[in-house]
């Protein structure tokens, strides 16, 4: 008998469900066997916010401050819930209808993707599926007392070190070598999964789970290839973060980054650890002294680099991204619009009226970023970015440019309260196309558009 894993992922690529049982293999008098893989035990992650475990307590509620896990609380029930569980946290399932559970595991089983998987690498057995998502259901019928709480307090990479409970008693203390491997832990009652980063600890596989990749502790590399690591040729695509895990972290298997040059090629660190932001360095020399720093082990201070760019949120410019759909379906006239605050700092992103279509002929007149299709709420506090798209259409062999026009500079001038612009130059092929950064002082540089849509937090 062996234990046997099986994980499925979302279109992303994040974990959404793990299977864990047994494989057993029987011989009967000699003549024959029998196999079998007996799937028991599942862990449903419905979301950063809710994981469903009926073989431990039921389910955890985790919260956050920013991307930073502070507290996982055991759930209590959900009698007298006044959200609704089908869309605020069991996404794509139907916690009321049982029937939605059972179409579920044909998806899985019967009728699907679990079998297809086992024919691609040649399994030949009969798979046994002793659980029932329809469990998840009966928690609505008990309301209980949430009184199993607990607090994570982290070292500066982000590590579970101590665990403490309502009553400030430390439960669980754990200390870790360089690359992340246990050294020592102390646990009483109840014990995180999540430690070394902040990320999950697989007990099946004694893997971290980072969302792009798996991480093995014990030799400190990932176990497939860097889905960037084009754009870091001289490290190893296996390698943690530059090999220096004292140091940096690497927050979903992909990022390293703080400093880029405008190919998106990675230039080195800030001295602000992993705040998920990104400068684009535009000045050749400014971007070697960064490298060299950063192949010395040291950082580079952001008030010394003048010719950096810092962008937006990537939730921000992935809003930003939308132009490229957009264009897709019609590509003869801009998209766009403008990105504030409110008093809280939150980004509020308001769509402009898209372009009119060009004819071919005339000269374009572009979009205009004041006439909105909302109406501005009141709570804009500061303004932030604007942006919009140069449409890759072609008329008789004439298409637009891509940086920014003249008209672009003249509007950066007037609209001066915003800190920067962004002109998304789509060409002929939106996917290789580039972000061009410009403000009252006039064109600050590019960025490719996979790298902007993708870098950082």
């Amino acid at each position: 008998m062996t234990n046997w894993l099986v994980n499925t992922y979302d279109a992303a690529g994040e974990r959404t469900l793990k299977l864990t049982g047994n494989f057993e293999e029987m011989n009967i008098n000699g003549q024959y066997n029998i196999n079998a893989y007996n799937l028991n035990t599942y862990t449903l992650y419905t979301s950063p916010y809710m994981v469903i475990d009926p073989k431990a307590k039921g389910y955890t509620k985790h919260y956050y401050i920013e991307a930073d896990r502070f507290v996982s609380k055991i759930g209590g029930g959900m009698a007298n819930i006044n959200y609704n569980i089908r869309e605020d946290h069991v996404y794509g399932m139907d916690i009321n209808d049982p029937s939605d559970y059972e179409h579920k595991s044909r998806d899985l089983f019967e009728d699907g993707m679990m079998f297809r998987h086992f024919d691609i690498i040649d399994v030949h057995a009969e798979v046994i599926k002793d659980y029932d998502f329809r469990q998840i259901s009966k928690f609505q019928e008990y309301d209980e007392v949430e009184k199993h709480f607990f607090f994570y307090h982290k070292d500066h990479l982000g590590s579970s070190t101590q665990i403490s409970d309502r009553d400030a008693n430390i439960i669980h203390h754990i200390e870790y070598m360089p690359s992340g491997e246990q050294f020592s832990e102390q646990r009483d009652y109840w014990s995180t999964p999540y430690k070394f980063n902040g990320k999950e600890l697989d007990a099946e596989t004694g893997l971290y789970y980072y969302g792009a990749r798996y991480y093995t502790p014990e030799i400190g590399i990932w176990l497939s290839v860097d889905p960037l690591s084009d754009k870091y040729p001289s490290l190893s695509p296996y390698a943690y973060c530059a090999g220096n895990p004292v140091k940096y972290i690497d927050p979903n298997g992909m990022e390293i980054g703080d400093y880029y040059d405008q190919l998106g090629n990675f230039l080195g660190r800030d001295q602000n650890g992993d705040d998920g932001k990104i400068h684009v360095v535009t000045n050749s020399q400014e971007a070697e002294k960064i490298g060299n720093n950063h192949k010395n082990g040291e950082v580079t201070n952001t008030g010394d680099v003048e010719s950096a760019v810092t962008l937006p949120s990537k939730a921000v410019r992935q809003e930003m991204g939308k132009v490229i759909g957009m264009d897709m379906k019609d590509n003869l006239r801009e998209y766009g619009g403008r990105v504030h605050a409110d008093s809280d700092g939150n980004p509020i992103t308001l769509w402009a009226q898209q372009g009119p279509v060009w004819d071919g002929v005339s000269d374009y007149s572009g979009i205009n970023l004041d006439n909105l299709v909302s109406p501005s709420p009141n709570n804009i506090a500061e303004n932030l970015y604007t942006f919009h798209s140069h449409f890759s259409g072609v008329i008789g062999g004439k298409s637009m440019e891509s940086n920014p026009t003249n008209t672009d500079l003249s509007n950066a001038t007037m609209r001066s309260t915003f800190k920067m612009h962004f002109v998304f130059g789509l060409g002929k092929d939106p996917g290789s196309g580039q972000v061009h950064m410009y403000d009252r002082t006039g064109n600050r540089g590019s960025f490719p558009i996979s790298s902007f849509l993708t870098l950082g937090k």
